[in-house]
Parts: structure tokens; C-alpha cells; sequence
């Protein structure tokens, strides 16, 4: 026994140094990847340090580019107080600061105070963006006020300040480059830029005081809860996530497209420089108008003010119109719209291209087809009225979402696989066209009845005695965000795929270009329409607050996700196969590269320093099996 016993511990202690040994390789090589990480990220780094940006004017005229300062390192450098645009902002948020602390004005004075430098911003800067990017009109403006007025360039020189490079030829080819800060001189660049830092200077002044201004009327506005609840923590959890998220989501756009895109520097002159989708641009468009400003809504739930929702509702909506007027028109102007590789689909397969509706849009109503669309629609809300029961109603939208899943699954997997649909029609002397046509209509018509019927089944599920009007008010935000975002998905959807994708062409049609393009919303997620595509679903079942609406936009999101993975994607599969399919959209991707870099950067490293070497892990493993042993001892002995 004693043998046995010893020769059972030495086959342990092998099998346990061997485990160790096996772990130390592991180890090195994560080490190895993680130093390599490092190494690359350093050289990232030294190679922006060294870069020399070229810029280019809308006359061809070509320049290095100086590297500039943004608003937030010139406020947190006590050196440039002293320029104009910084001492104006200093002096803005001193006075906001004193009228909050030390005086009674009427809060009403806030809120007026933002909506002057909200319009400021989306208003007087989109304007002068839009006539910049049409006329030029800034630039002009700088060369007939500006340029040749010694007094104006004098007040440039003493309050702007640039990184200019000192380097000389001989430096720069052995890669040495170094910079200096220099006043700035207009003469010695051209007008597109020089125009340019003083656009910058305006930007300052407007865009610091819209946050200083915000802040101040949320403070007037502010609601201190009279007493604390799981309601006020929850409140104040979201809000605090919602503006360490947005300020976050600024930051790193700020880090990935720099001060260039930042101060819309492409309005006035051009970098070399393709559009880049890094860190948050993967996740989200436009990130700075979008989850950017998820602080504003962060401050409403935490304020508890529903005045204060409703106002950085409006607020957000106004940036995101400047948005569409503004920006977009100027970037596909700019780097040109994006390519759709089935834009020509129709015409190279024979298919006509109509305008057909989409939902209740475009529908003619002297079509025999759309008529009896409009009438079915009609019946559906004459029985909604009449028939009072919830219940009824909740019975309904089931059956029919069913019959929508069930039947346009039955129809497009038979038609993916033996082209059955078609050669239905075909058998009966009819075309192709003529096939995917009466396709077209069917689940047209399906789609639409089922969003009718989902609003009637959550108009009879709706409580119309509401107690707190404060709480109700925040339902009815959710609501009209997640209905928003519903529209917008539906609309970028569209905008993609076009007509012949939101019906599924690709089914109907063989001659479909391999090479897949993941543009608009496809570049951040694989399947938007499954994601966002029922969101306004879950609003209305927020506005409601009712199980029964919850669980009909439950439903539909299942069934979409089930087509998805058993229709749709076995389909794209057989089509386009599996190695020109993307596995995983922008968001995932950005995601698993931020927990990876987390990983090897961080625990890793922590890892290695707290279990330095396989003796010190060696007794860690010994005393936890040491402890384990003895807590299983005592168990016994209590139970004898």
C-alpha cells in the first residue's frame, strides 16, 4: 500500500509538472503575440508621429499640411488662455458658472441660452458649411475681408498656433522629423487653409459653448429625487453608461478620422486619404451624431426631467437633419456614392424595373391589384374597431404572422432550391418577370397586414389610465426612438439592396454578381432587419406596457432570426458560397478585437507579473487542492 501510495503521488507530481510545463508554453507564446501587439502599436504610433500630410486646394495647389491643436488641449494648456477664441470660451463658462451658483435667474434663461448655440451650430455652421461646399463661399469671403487686411492677419498671427516642421530634407530621409509650435502665418499657406483655421476658431466658440450652455440649463432643469428607489438607481445607472458611452464613442472618433474631418476640413481643401471605418466607425454611422450623443439622454434620465428629454430629443434630431442636409451631400460629393454591385441586375437578367410599392407608399390606387390591397386594409380596421377584445386581436396577429413566416419560408426555400416558383408559372405559359411579380405582391401585402394588425392588438392593449405622467412621458420617448430606429434600419435597408433585394431578387434571379458588397448598414451588421427591423415593436410594447405586445414583437423577432438562419442563409450559401460570405459584421468585429486587446494588453501582463514563475504557480495550485481537501473533510466529519 505504501508503494502504491508513493508511486501514485510521483505520477502525479509528473502529470502536474507536465500540466505546468505545458501552461508555461502557452504562456510565452501569448506573451510573444502580446509583445508583438505592443510592437506594432508603437510603430502605429511613431509612423503618425513622422507622416507628413500633403493637402491639396480645389485649384490643385499643393501643401504640407501643419499639425494642428483641437479645442480641448488648448483649454486644458493654461499657455493658450491667451488667444481670443479660448479666452471667449473661458469667459462664457465663468459667467454660466456664476449665474447657477450665485443668482435666481429664471431657468427659462437656460434653456433659451442652448437654443441659441444649438442653432448656432446646426443652423448658422450648416449654412456656412453648405455654401462651402456649393460656392466656396467661406473661402471667398476670407480672400475679399481677410487676405490682403494686415490688421485681421495680425490678430490670425498672435492668436492661432500650429506644429510647423523644422526638419530639414536630410532628417526627413533618414526619418527624423521633428516640430515646432509657430504663430500662424496666412501668407504662407493658401487660402483654402488659411480660411480654414479661422472656420476652426468660429467652430470653437460655437460648438464649446453648445456643451456649456446644455450642461447649464440640465443643472437649472434638474430634479433632485425626493427619495431613492430601484427606479432613481436605475435612472441614474443608464445615465451614467449612456454618457461614459457617448463620451468614449467622441473620443475615438476623434482619435480614428483627427482635426481635418473633425473641423469639416474637407469642405475647404483635401488629404489624400480613402474614408476610414476603425474602432467606432465599425459599429455605428456617424457616430458622432448618433451614439454621440447618447450623453444628452443621459443627462435627461438622470435629471428626471422630462423637459429636459424632450429638449435633447429635439436637440439630437436638429444635428442628425444637419446631418442629412449638410454632410452627407458634401461626403458623396466628396469620395463619391458607394458602388451597387446589383444595380444592373434587371437589365442584364431581363427584368423590367418598376416602381412598385412599398408597404402603403406608391400604391395607384386605379390598379385593380392595389385597390384590393387598400380594401383588405380597410376591412382590417373596421373589425379592429368593432371587435373590443384584446384577446381577439393578440389571436390574429399570431395566426397571421404565422401564415407570413410559414408561407414566404415555403415559398422562397422551394424556390432556391428547384426554382419551383417560377416554373410554376412557366408551366402555365407565364414569364419569369410575371413570377417574381405576383411574388413581390404577395409578401407585400403579408408584411403590411401584419404591421396593421400589430397596431391594433397594442391600440387595445393600451391603458389609457396612466398614474405617473413623468414615467409615461419617458415611455412615450422609448417609443418614438425605437420607432425611429425601426424607420431609419427599414430606410438604410432599402437604400442598399434597392427594390430588387428588399424582395429577395436573388431568388428569382441566377445571374447575381459572386463577389457579395457589405455597404451602408451591412458594413456594421450582417442582418439589420432582424436586429432593428422590429424595434418599433418593442416600442410600442414600452408605450403600452403590456406582456401581450411584448410578446408579439417577441414573436416576430424569432421568426425573422428562423429565416434567417434556415432559409435565407442556407440560400446565400448555395448562391454565393460559403468563402464569399462574411462570418462576422462590424460591430462583432470590433468587439472581439477590443476583448482580445484587453485580453493580451492587460490580464495577460497582470497575469505574468502576479505568477512569475512555475514554482509560484506550481504552490498556488498545490494550496487550492489543499483547501479543497480539507473543506471535503470537514463535510464528512459533520455528516459522521
Amino acid at each position: 500500500k505504501k508503494i502504491g501510495k508513493e508511486t501514485l503521488k510521483k505520477t502525479k507530481s509528473k502529470h502536474t509538472h507536465t500540466h505546468i510545463h505545458r501552461n508555461n508554453k502557452k504562456r510565452r507564446k501569448t506573451k510573444k503575440m502580446s509583445d508583438e501587439k505592443r510592437e506594432k502599436k508603437m510603430e502605429k504610433e511613431e509612423e503618425e508621429k513622422t507622416k507628413i500630410d500633403i493637402g491639396i486646394t480645389p485649384e490643385g495647389e499643393k501643401f504640407e499640411v501643419p499639425k494642428t491643436f483641437d479645442v480641448m488641449h488648448k483649454l486644458l494648456t493654461i499657455s493658450k488662455w491667451k488667444e481670443i477664441p479660448i479666452l471667449v470660451n473661458i469667459i462664457i463658462g465663468a459667467f454660466y458658472l456664476i449665474c447657477l451658483t450665485m443668482t435666481n435667474i429664471a431657468k427659462e434663461f437656460y434653456l433659451g441660452s442652448f437654443i441659441v448655440f444649438r442653432l448656432g451650430y446646426d443652423v448658422g455652421l450648416g449654412m456656412i458649411l453648405k455654401k462651402q461646399s456649393e460656392t466656396r463661399w467661406f473661402t471667398k469671403l476670407y480672400e475679399k475681408h481677410i487676405k490682403n487686411n494686415e490688421t485681421y492677419k495680425n490678430f490670425i498671427r498672435n492668436n492661432f498656433t500650429v506644429h510647423e516642421r523644422v526638419s530639414s530634407e536630410e532628417e526627413i530621409k533618414k526619418g527624423i522629423i521633428n516640430y515646432e509650435i509657430k504663430a500662424f502665418n496666412p501668407d504662407k499657406y493658401p487660402t483654402a487653409y488659411a480660411s480654414w483655421m479661422v472656420f476652426r476658431a468660429v467652430v470653437d466658440v460655437i460648438l464649446i459653448n453648445d456643451v456649456v450652455t446644455y450642461a447649464a440649463f440640465v443643472l437649472a432643469y434638474w430634479d433632485i429625487p425626493k427619495e431613492i428607489n430601484m427606479y432613481t438607481i436605475l435612472m441614474y445607472i443608464v445615465g451614467i453608461g449612456l454618457s461614459i458611452f457617448a463620451f468614449w464613442s467622441k473620443m475615438d472618433a476623434h482619435r480614428v478620422i483627427g482635426d481635418f474631418a473633425w473641423y469639416w476640413g474637407d469642405f475647404f481643401y483635401l488629404v489624400p486619404k480613402t474614408l476610414q471605418f476603425d474602432g467606432i466607425f465599425q459599429c455605428v454611422p456617424h457616430p458622432m451624431y448618433t451614439v454621440g450623443y447618447f450623453f444628452m439622454y443621459g443627462a435627461a434620465f438622470m435629471s428626471q426631467n422630462v423637459t429636459v428629454l424632450y429638449v435633447s430629443f429635439a436637440a439630437h434630431i436638429l444635428q442628425l437633419i444637419f446631418l442629412t442636409i449638410v454632410e452627407n451631400p458634401h461626403i458623396e460629393k466628396t469620395y463619391g456614392q458607394m458602388q451597387d454591385e446589383l444595380k444592373n441586375t434587371y437589365a442584364k437578367s431581363g427584368f423590367t424595373k418598376e416602381d412598385f410599392p412599398l408597404l402603403y407608399f406608391k400604391l395607384n390606387p386605379w390598379s385593380p391589384e392595389d385597390l384590393f390591397f387598400i380594401v383588405i386594409t380597410t376591412y382590417l380596421v373596421i373589425i379592429g374597431y368593432v371587435i373590443r377584445n384584446p384577446y381577439f386581436h393578440l389571436v390574429h396577429a399570431i395566426v397571421w404572422r404565422c401564415i407570413h413566416i410559414l408561407g414566404g419560408s415555403y415559398i422562397l426555400h422551394f424556390q432556391s432550391k428547384s426554382n419551383w416558383w417560377v416554373n410554376s408559372f412557366l408551366n402555365r405559359h407565364l414569364s419569369p418577370q410575371i413570377a417574381f411579380h405576383v411574388w413581390k405582391k404577395l409578401y407585400n401585402t403579408s408584411l403590411s397586414i401584419n404591421h396593421v394588425l400589430f397596431g391594433i392588438a397594442a391600440f387595445h392593449f393600451f391603458d389609457v389610465d396612466v398614474v405617473n405622467k413623468n414615467e409615461f412621458a419617458f415611455r412615450l420617448f422609448f417609443c418614438i426612438v425605437l420607432v425611429f430606429l425601426n424607420i431609419y434600419a427599414s430606410w438604410s435597408v432599402y437604400h442598399v439592396l434597392g427594390e430588387f433585394g428588399w424582395y429577395y431578387g436573388d431568388f428569382f434571379v441566377k445571374d447575381i454578381p459572386v463577389q457579395l458588397t457589405y455597404d451602408g448598414i451591412y458594413r456594421y451588421m450582417n442582418n439589420p432587419d432582424a436586429v432593428f427591423g422590429f424595434s418599433a415593436y418593442y416600442g410600442m410594447a414600452v408605450l403600452c406596457w403590456s406582456p401581450y405586445v411584448l410578446f408579439l414583437a417577441i414573436l416576430a423577432s424569432i421568426c425573422q432570426f428562423g429565416f434567417g438562419s434556415f432559409i435565407e442563409g442556407p440560400h446565400m450559401q448555395r448562391r454565393y458560397g460559403k468563402d464569399n460570405i462574411r462570418r462576422h459584421g462590424g460591430i462583432s468585429t470590433t468587439l472581439e478585437t477590443n476583448v482580445k486587446s484587453v485580453v493580451l494588453d492587460k490580464i495577460v501582463p497582470l497575469l505574468e507579473n502576479v505568477l512569475d514563475d512555475e514554482h509560484q504557480l506550481y504552490s498556488v495550485l498545490q494550496t487550492l487542492q489543499g483547501s479543497l481537501a480539507n473543506k471535503k473533510k470537514k463535510k464528512k466529519s459533520k455528516k459522521d
